[in-house]
């Protein structure tokens, strides 16, 4: 325990705080690399992160090194802490950040970039680089990375892309930099040399990292069990990372291109060695289209010949509706916990202009043997404001989810509602983002002519407003961000949390026109992630916004040849 006891008895989830997981590492800091990985959101949801789970097994790993986590802390323990002048402390070891050597940030998503302030501030570092000298250097990875303008002045290094490889060069560089030079500038510029690694003020333009071979790279066997309850509380086996399908609206489809598999070989030895490591009854196997997965059929036969005899439970969260087949419904049919597809749009025509390319056929052949299977529940999504999108397309969701509800009673039908955000490094990258205004008279249409006895719920556009800003933001962004947190922002993701008035007061302080970051861009406008290359050319990404505006569709170029995106060059 590394909090003091009667600390600990004033705070909501304690278990979050004391570490003593199963599997924990514990290792002897003398000599050593020391790394404090950090999760700017709480202990349940960054426990459930893998690329987080991956780097903390990555790091322990080496004899070399060792690595501890932080989390940030939720609201009542934030002001005990501060209360009490304690730092912020590793789970691990109970130190504080100023006795490790790297401060490595996960990610993932921009409403949490005020709780990197939060973890910074209670480590006693200052929150901009060129305020801090010496160690720790704090570096960051993650999707966010992708374009990270916004955090710019926060961070020292970030490192972009896949980072199996990356964190190992970087603590190479490092012990190689501590035994010949204690200038810190030295060591940023010798980072910047290291693929997929951008060090602002030194590096110009940064090329995405990507690993080759999933089967070679390194996983995490022997993962942490947590002390409570989190988000995905089950074993996890990432079968292929990237996605050919080219859904235009989809940042992770062309962020992480190209696909790779895992043998199925392979995924059965993971899952053996981390079920028995572990003592779950539940292991997820994840992907971003997991029935994309080119040996689905061996898959779905391990499924039904291996884990559910062996009571295991399976859960494969990212099905798409035109491509599992019965037999893989009947493989996983015990299961019976539900299913979740997205359909993303009502009408054909706004689902060509997206590129998702299945029909309202495939939607009812998937749903007649979801029914016959003996599903019960059913979980579909939907966005709003996605581009030429018409009074008649928010209708065509309303009638398709009538007529699925009419045909299928006994299916509970439970339809989440998002406002779509134009992401980075997509072919939607130039497009206007709705205001919430808008928003709430397309969801009061839909809910006007909805079944009542379909389930349906939203996201706040409010909400997906502060997501688009901090997503296509400059790095005159980061001072709202400061002033916000100032002000009170934190766990910015949370309903609970979340204050439309402090950012808005945020903005308006630093002269920032929220506006001019929702607006549509042209091809010759700057974006604020330019000088990040994922693989893909702008070009193509301008030429699949051009396309879409006409309806032209693109199947899978795994199926049907190369576009020449670029990504696969070599």
């Amino acid at each position: 325990m590394n909090y003091p006891f009667d600390l600990l008895y004033r705070v909501k989830k304690p278990a979050s705080y004391i570490g003593n997981e199963y599997n924990l590492v514990k290792k002897n800091p003398e000599g050593k690399v020391k790394v404090a990985l950090a999760f700017p959101d709480t202990y349940e949801v960054g426990m459930s992160n893998l690329g987080f789970s991956i780097i903390y097994h990555i790091i322990n790993s080496r004899e070399d090194a060792l690595a501890e986590r932080i989390f940030a802390p939720w609201i009542d323990m934030e002001e005990l802490l501060r209360k009490r002048k304690i730092s912020l402390l590793t789970l691990e070891s109970g130190k504080s950040i100023s006795e490790f050597d790297i401060l490595a940030f996960s990610v993932s998503y921009e409403l949490n970039y005020s709780n990197i302030l939060t973890i910074l501030d209670l480590c006693g570092l200052p929150l901009l680089s060129s305020q801090r000298d010496g160690l720790p250097l704090v570096i960051a990875g993650g999707q966010c990375t992708s374009r990270p303008s916004p955090i710019i002045p926060f961070i020292d290094c970030f490192a972009v892309g896949d980072g199996e490889d990356i964190i190992n060069e970087i603590i190479d560089t490092f012990k190689e930099w501590r035994l010949s030079s204690k200038d810190k500038s030295e060591l940023l510029i010798a980072l910047s040399k290291i693929d997929g690694v951008y060090v602002p003020g030194v590096s110009k333009t940064v090329r995405r990292r990507v690993i080759k071979d999933l089967d070679k790279a390194p996983y995490p066997t022997k993962p942490l069990v947590p002390n409570t309850e989190i988000i995905h509380d089950r074993a996890v086996v990432e079968i292929m990372r990237g996605c050919t399908r080219g859904c235009r609206f989809c940042e992770a489809g062309f962020l992480y291109r190209p696909v790779r598999e895992r043998s199925l070989e392979v995924i059965k030895k993971l899952s053996s060695e981390i079920l028995k490591a572990t003592g779950y009854g539940e292991i997820g196997f994840l992907s971003l289209s997991a029935s994309d997965y080119s040996n689905l059929g061996g898959l779905a036969r391990y499924i039904k010949e291996e884990l559910i005899p062996s009571h295991i439970s399976v859960s494969i969260p990212s099905l798409r509706i035109d491509t599992v087949s019965r037999e893989f419904y009947e493989a996983i049919g015990e299961i019976k916990r539900g299913l979740t597809f997205a359909p993303e749009a009502g009408t054909q025509r706004l689902r060509d202009v997206i590129n998702k390319n299945i029909t309202e056929e495939d939607i009812f052949k998937t749903m007649e043997i979801v029914a016959r299977e003996g599903w019960e529940t059913v979980k579909l999504y939907f966005m709003i404001g996605l581009p030429t999108e018409k009074d008649e397309d928010i209708l065509g969701i309303a009638n398709l989810l009538n007529s699925i509800k009419e045909r299928y009673r006994k299916i509970d039908l439970n339809v989440s509602v998002s406002l779509f955000v134009p992401k980075p490094h997509t072919p939607f990258q130039w497009v206007r983002q709705i205001t919430p205004k808008e928003a709430e008279e397309r969801i009061r249409l839909l809910k006007g002519k909805l079944n009542r006895k379909v389930n349906l719920s939203w996201h706040d556009p409010k909400v997906s407003l502060l997501e688009g800003i901090l997503t296509r933001g400059d790095i005159d962004v980061s001072r709202a961000i400061i002033t916000a947190w100032r002000k009170g922002a934190r766990f910015d993701a949370w309903t609970d949390r979340f204050s439309w008035d402090i950012w808005e007061e945020s903005f308006r302080e630093n002269n920032i026109d929220v506006d001019f970051y929702l607006r549509e861009k042209s091809l010759s406008d700057p974006l604020p992630w330019d000088f990040v290359d994922t693989g893909i050319s702008k070009e193509f990404l301008w030429n699949e916004y051009i396309l879409s505006l006409s309806g032209f569709k693109r199947e899978d170029c795994r199926k049907v040849g190369c576009y020449n995106c670029g990504v696969c060059s070599g």
